[in-house]
């Protein structure tokens, strides 16, 4: 057996979209995009909030 590279945890994630553009959400209630289509870059890394135009998972 390998090593264990990350601690046990209960967070589990989420990935909805396509190709292009996907939210990766988890049990914790936070969410990012993540841009696939140009550069493989994450669009709301980080910020637990996530806005396009006028559509936000702010419950706020």
């Amino acid at each position: 057996m390998g090593p264990v590279l990350d601690p046990p945890t209960r967070r589990h994630f989420v990935h909805l979209g396509n190709r292009r553009i996907t939210l990766v959400a988890d049990n914790y209630g936070l969410s990012d995009l993540f841009d696939e289509h140009t550069g493989l870059r994450w669009l709301t890394r980080g910020t637990g909030v996530t806005r396009v135009g006028a559509l936000s998972t702010d419950i706020s």
